[in-house]
């Protein structure tokens, strides 16, 4: 028991706890020791009837690493598509033939082909718990505010204990309370007429960067609580995510708002079902552009042609392991998303005309830091002008960097940049407050801080 982690640890512990229920009693202390004694001496097969041995498949050979596995998988995918990138697997259990539907797209979301990380193919297992983990993180809101003593949060989201003053999060996930909805649509009470409290799950450990893959893998797989241990109730799952659902489609005032209108011809109770199927696909196409942004500071881990990897990662073999695991969860999650707006989008056709622009979302699934501590951590004064400073993790960079030095995130267009110091310049002092490409700049500047062109002539 000594060698084992905390997820062997929380494994075994779970497993004991079902047979128990299972079977109403387990095997005393004193017969699992008399047991024991027997097989050391006469290593004859234990007594014990609630004895079960475990193979560690990781003390095992790899397929990758046997030879002939490998000669034969690439003449397998050869076969199976000829030159192209659309090559089958083999598979026969759940988890790989469903990431293999997702794996076999990868060309139409613009990224290699590549197999998932094995732990990232574990959560997509039960596909079915898999989508619902997807929405309840589309859905997720850090800052939803309950009436019941302060609580926020709604569904998948990370949170940043106030009281910690590290800065350190975790993922959780918070469901609506048991009890009667009062007429406001938001206000929950219990069986005693009080104010009903969420309940919260927490799903990865407090860390300056939480794992959304552990996270799936404790939501998904294990099913409960991080730290407790306590089961995860999927049944208010469901509902907490209707609700969810409902609460964000009723935002629109009609169908018309959202850029539909009813088929001619289509009875009109399908209207509720268009705007239903509208705002869902509105919700999966944030949370698709927001998983964009998360990929597109790691282009090497994903793109056909790769990028450039970061000194940093290049040298930590870990790190790159654990970019790598992000980065096919983010992955598995965005081709999910996309196949379910694609299904939503087939629904549509048939039942609604489009007649104008879908609203655009942003999803926000994490609280993030304010100007004010982003200024604390790095004053302008400190470093020469046009550095600028990743919105991710603070970090400074130079201005010839287009990758953050620390995380590996391409510069956004809007990065926070040190500017120019002012130059006693004749032709700077009557120059314009604009750069020749636009940019706002300070009387005085001779050099624009985004683009380093100079000012426009006045």
């Amino acid at each position: 028991q000594d060698r084992l982690d905390n997820r062997g640890e929380s494994f075994l512990r779970d497993l004991r706890i079902a047979v128990d229920k299972q079977f109403g009693t387990t095997t005393p202390a004193a017969q699992r020791a008399e047991a024991e004694v027997a097989l050391w001496e006469t290593g004859e097969p234990s007594t014990d009837p609630f004895k079960m041995s475990f193979l560690i498949y990781g003390d095992l050979l790899l397929p990758d690493e046997i030879q002939a596995f490998r000669d034969g998988r690439a003449a397998y995918r050869q076969f199976s598509s000829g030159s192209g990138e659309q090559w089958k697997e083999l598979q026969v259990l759940p988890a790989d033939t469903n990431a293999l539907q997702i794996e076999r797209k990868l060309d139409s979301l613009d990224q290699r082909r590549r197999e998932f990380d094995p732990d990232v193919v574990t959560v997509m297992e039960d596909m079915g718990n898999f989508q619902m983990a997807v929405r309840c993180l589309a859905y997720g809101q850090p800052d939803h505010a309950w009436d019941s003593l302060g609580k926020t949060g709604l569904l998948l989201h990370k949170y940043a204990p106030p009281e910690d003053k590290s800065g350190h999060s975790y993922w959780r996930l918070v469901l609506m309370p048991e009890g009667t909805l009062s007429e406001d649509g938001k206000t929950i009470y219990d069986q005693y007429g009080t104010l009903a409290k969420p309940l919260e799950y927490k799903l990865s450990p407090l860390t300056s960067e939480p794992s959304l893959l552990e996270a799936f893998i404790q939501l998904v797989n294990r099913q409960a609580d991080y730290d407790t241990g306590m089961p995860i109730d999927w049944l208010r799952i469901e509902d907490t995510l209707q609700w969810a659902m409902a609460m964000h489609r009723d935002q629109w005032p009609s169908i018309e708002a959202m850029g539909y209108q009813l088929m001619p011809g289509k009875d009109e109770r399908s209207q509720d079902e268009l705007k239903d199927r509208a705002a869902q696909i509105v919700r999966l196409n944030a949370l698709v552009a927001a998983i964009d942004g998360e990929l597109a500071g790691n282009e090497w881990a994903w793109s056909r042609g790769g990028g450039n990897i970061p000194p940093r990662i290049a040298q930590d073999p870990n790190a790159r392991d654990r970019i790598q695991k992000s980065v096919d969860m983010w992955t598995a999650i965005r081709g999910a998303a996309s196949e379910e707006i694609i299904n939503l989008n087939k629904r549509l056709s048939q039942i609604g005309v489009r007649t104008g622009t879908m609203p655009v979302e942003r999803l926000v699934a994490s609280s993030s830091r304010s100007a004010d501590e982003q200024e604390a951590q790095a004053p302008d004064g400190e470093f020469p002008p046009g550095t600028w400073f990743c919105s991710n993790d603070g970090m400074a960079n130079s201005p010839d960097n287009m990758f953050c030095a620390s995380c590996g995130r391409r510069r956004p267009p809007d990065a926070r940049v040190v500017p120019a110091l002012p130059v006693a310049d004749e032709l700077a002092q009557e120059a314009g407050t604009k750069c020749v490409n636009g940019h706002e700049m300070m009387p005085g500047w001779a050099i624009c801080p985004i683009c380093g062109e100079g000012p426009m002539p006045a």
